[in-house]
């Protein structure tokens, strides 16, 4: 699909840009596998010079690690048979037969019901061992030391309440790998990236960097933030400070990926939500997408999020049955199988700082914008049934219909009745798309957000991370 520069959305996104809301994103769009919106807008970065963003571009995706990497390995676990969803954790892992932690399942760990904790600074101890050389090596031992941190903990009951943690998918990650016997980031790349063409979208283990330059060679890698901690922006490295101590691969956060390789990969999910693909069956993805009930009001399935019945960063357009999730760095994406809908929205909002958190008011705006503009695929004619060979025509022929044929008006979308019906359903549609329209504008124009300049003498630690 051809979209002009005037395109609402796409205005809409430069202004957000040029306002500060985020330096760059990179929107991919598309309604029953037919993409209508693939385009980036912005820059990359802003440090030291200005860079404009390609739609190709790598971005740290944070939690969306959580659905795309995460929660894709356990189903296929469940699917082989490897474990259960009320299986409990310790039944895998036997360090989480205490502290309160015996009746934590699987089930409990993916819909964040399971008591632990939001987020806890690990990142914090792990650098001062490492400092004082008593602390764990990047990658698997430092991961096994941070559960084994978490196992330690004291914790809720499960089903108490719904808390969104980082803490439950740091403990999937490990399992996936104790399960299968295989480093987490190998696993992934392995069993779901490459058997689905995700190319672009891969972890940046800090042990391996001789890899890590070879993932990185000719890519464009989207800045995040002037890290008061580490001292740098953050470019090619992962964002999150837990999984950075950890080595850069964690069941919560790490990954880098295109919007490209996100969709590709929400279009695979919607497939085999509908049985159109065998990656996953049927059943078990539309397991996955059911609200879990053992918390009253909990908007949460096993590893997503559905839409908030007021306030959704979806817009005010999704379905009930829908899902999606966001991402600290300023990433999302969100799916309707209903209307067979994906909207991925990559942003680093983080950049240069973290304390920008405009991209909350701007997010139901963007996507109520998409929903309104998006269309059905213009379905191709019937083959007619062969007859009598044609008589060949000449060229001044051949240029005369296809004259003729630019002239031609667009197709209906939709079969209308009566002329009556077509003036009314005409007269709504535009006074749907206008009204989201002027609101995505008015809300522009209020706002006069401008980049936040990095923070260059803090020493402190990043605030706890919450979620956006």
């Amino acid at each position: 699909m051809s979209i002009s520069n005037n395109d609402p959305v796409i205005q809409l996104l430069r202004e957000a840009s040029r306002k500060g809301i985020f330096p760059g994103a990179v929107v991919c769009a598309s309604k029953k596998s037919s993409v209508q919106y693939d385009h980036a807008v912005g820059n990359a970065t802003l440090s030291p010079d200005p860079v404009p963003i390609v739609t190709q571009a790598l971005f740290d995706v944070a939690s969306l690690t959580k659905p795309v990497a995460t929660v894709t390995a356990i189903m296929q676990l469940i699917d082989s048979k490897e474990t259960e969803l009320d299986t409990p954790i310790y039944k895998h892992l036997p360090i989480f037969g205490k502290k309160g932690k015996k009746d934590i399942t699987i089930r409990h760990l993916l819909s964040h019901c399971s008591g632990l904790d939001a987020h806890v600074k690990f990142y914090e101890e792990l650098e001062a061992l490492n400092q004082e050389g008593r602390g764990p090596d990047y990658g698997p031992q430092a991961v096994k030391w941070v559960v084994e941190k978490i196992a330690g903990l004291e914790s809720r009951p499960p089903e108490t309440e719904t808390v969104y943690s980082d803490l439950g998918y740091i403990v999937l990650g490990y399992l996936v790998e104790q399960l299968t016997q295989t480093p987490f980031h190998e696993y992934c790349r392995n069993e779901i990236f490459l058997p689905l063409g995700m190319e672009d979208t891969f972890f940046l283990p800090l042990w391996q960097e001789d890899k890590k330059q070879q993932l990185l060679k000719g890519r464009q890698v989207v800045a995040t933030e002037d890290c008061p901690w580490r001292k740098r922006v953050l470019v090619g490295e992962v964002h999150d400070s837990n999984c950075h101590a950890m080595g850069g691969v964690a069941g919560h956060a790490g990954l880098l990926s295109t919007a490209a390789d996100i969709h590709r990969f929400s279009l695979t999910m919607l497939r085999c939500y509908h049985g159109a693909m065998d990656f996953l069956p049927q059943e078990l993805v539309q397991t996955f997408w059911s609200i879990q009930p053992m918390v009253p009001n909990t908007t949460w399935t096993l590893g997503w999020d559905t839409p908030s019945p007021e306030g959704s960063s979806a817009g005010s357009h999704y379905s009930a049955s829908s899902v999606g999730h966001l991402a600290f760095t300023g990433c999302s994406m969100w799916l309707d199988p209903e209307d067979d809908v994906v909207i991925v929205l990559l942003t680093n909002r983080v950049h240069p700082s973290r304390d920008n958190i405009e991209i909350r008011r701007f997010r139901p705006i963007i996507h109520n914008t998409i929903r309104s503009l998006i269309t059905e695929p213009v379905p191709l004619p019937p083959p007619k049934r062969l007859g009598k060979a044609p008589a060949p025509i000449t060229p001044e022929e051949a240029e005369k219909l296809l004259s003729e044929n630019a002239r031609l008006p667009r197709p209906s979308l939709k079969a209308i009745s009566t002329k009556e019906e077509a003036e009314a359903s005409k007269s709504h549609t535009h006074d749907k798309k206008e009204s989201d329209v002027k609101s995505a504008h008015s809300y522009l124009k209020e706002k006069q957000t401008t980049v936040i300049p990095p923070t260059k003498k803090s020493t402190l630690p990043p605030p706890d991370k919450k979620k956006l």
